[in-house]
């Protein structure tokens, strides 16, 4: 691999790493592990529990602010309204929780990427793009939004004397649960295009082997390097160890994201409703838009990275009709079985896949509730 296109493929794990360090400071990724020292321990466990009982707090204080609310409100908004916080408070919990069980699965990830591009430097890789994703830069930039919504949301009420300066300052942390929330989805979204990008590079090396069978040629004299179908497979198998890694770390998170997202666009929906003016629905509606950008993010990364494992699969089968029976086919027929269990598959709460078609029971979901609500209307 030429040394420009080493270093970016040095710098895409060093992004992760910096990722890392920085999910440190929002309590997403553990402070300790296995090998940390006892007082290194200690500390991220009072880091934890500190977090715990401030966001314990806030949520009680969030509940007794709001509830004043309700009494000009219809039941089925009372019902999204509390599902949204109780939502809210359990993926936070949830990222807390998995912070102490699965804390040994981020240095497995680590390690795992160290490893497949341990097989990268062998190999030409010039022809499948190394690049560094970009949509964290855009959801940084939505960290950005967030804050200044909250600024001119915190502005607007107390200006109104909608609530008082003490509850406003004890339920402004409680926006960070938005950070937590678009920081996991920028992680997520980050990784699966380190994925992304090692499944074309399999791609890449299993169009090459075919393609040196087909022209009855050496790699050497087609001028380019590639892996055996041993060592593919080695590749493979260390990608969907590492899709599962993050299924066992984010899948209870992936959910709590979808649910959040949907039960958020329910939520603007019912204060359009209550709030007349359009400086507070302007802040609605962009709550909205962002979280349904986030949760758009979320889903195609992990989509894209399903394609392309089965497009792994779908390739031996498909070169066969060039391949004329030859001994090489076999070998690839036996490869596309062996692979057919390792294709990546994401999954919400370990019980609903994430891809495309997720998007039409979102839908749903958010039409059916406006059905409901529609007719509940009418009915009143």
């Amino acid at each position: 691999m030429d040394e420009a296109r080493m270093s970016t493929v040095k710098a895409d794990v060093n992004i992760l790493t910096f990722f890392f360090k920085m999910g440190k400071f929002f309590g997403v990724v553990p402070l300790h592990n296995k090998k940390s020292s006892r007082l290194k321990t200690i500390i991220s466990l009072s880091y934890f529990a500190i977090l715990s009982l401030l966001l314990s707090a806030i949520f009680i204080v969030s509940v007794w602010d709001r509830h004043k609310m309700y009494d000009s409100m219809k039941v089925t908004n009372i019902i999204v309204d509390v599902l949204v916080m109780i939502t809210n408070f359990c993926f936070i919990l949830t990222i807390r929780l998995g912070n102490l069980i699965n804390n040994r699965y981020f240095d497995k990830i680590m390690e795992s990427f160290r490893k497949i591009d341990a097989c990268l430097d062998q190999s030409n890789f010039t022809i499948c793009r190394m690049r560094v994703f970009k949509i964290y830069f855009f959801i940084v930039g939505f960290h950005v939004l967030y804050l200044g919504m909250h600024a001119y949301e915190l502005y607007y009420r107390i200006v109104n004397h909608q609530t008082s300066f003490l509850i406003w300052v004890l339920y402004i942390p409680g926006f960070l649960k938005i950070h937590h929330q678009l920081f996991v989805v920028t992680l997520v979204a980050k990784m699966n295009t380190m994925l992304h990008t090692r499944y074309q590079f399999v791609i890449h090396c299993l169009g090459l082997n075919i393609d040196k069978e087909n022209l009855n040629l050496e790699l050497l004299e087609l001028n380019k390097k590639s892996l055996t179908l041993d060592q593919i497979y080695y590749v493979f198998k260390k990608l969907y160890d590492l899709v599962s890694d993050m299924n066992v770390l984010f899948n209870w998170q992936i959910f709590f994201v979808l649910t959040c997202t949907v039960l958020e666009i329910l939520n603007v929906i019912n204060f359009m409703k209550q709030d007349q003016a359009w400086s507070v629905l302007a802040v609605d509606i962009a709550y909205g838009a962002l979280y349904t950008i986030s949760t758009l993010a979320i889903i195609k990364s992990c989509n894209d990275v399903q394609m392309l494992g089965e497009k792994v699969y779908v390739c031996c089968y498909t070169s066969q009709e060039t391949l004329g029976g030859s001994k090489f086919e076999n070998e690839l027929l036996k490869f596309a079985k062996l692979i057919k269990p390792l294709l990546p598959q994401y999954t919400a709460g370990g019980f609903v896949t994430v891809n495309q078609r997720i998007l039409s029971s979102l839908f749903s979901a958010t039409l059916t509730y406006l059905i409901v609500i529609i007719q509940f209307d009418l009915s009143t």
